[in-house]
């Protein structure tokens, strides 16, 4: 399988989003130099954002053992 990379944006990497506490964070230190895949979520009550994670977890895992970084944003 051949490697891919692809560089994110500086704006993409300092983005704010809120993590799982509620606190103010950057992409950055989630997704620099780490495989990362992105998830990005319309809101928590959105039918097919549902079911992109319910097709999602059964990977996460596999993935992770993979060095995987998941984000869901």
């Amino acid at each position: 399988m051949p490697a891919y990379r692809t560089h994110l944006s500086a704006a993409l990497l300092d983005a704010e989003v809120l993590d799982r506490d509620d606190n103010t964070v950057t992409l950055r230190p989630v997704c620099e130099g780490f495989a990362s895949l992105l998830v990005f979520l319309r809101h928590y009550g959105c039918t097919g954002c549902s079911q992109q994670v319910d097709a999602l977890i059964p990977f996460v895992t596999e993935l992770s053992a993979l060095g995987l970084v998941i984000a869901l944003v």
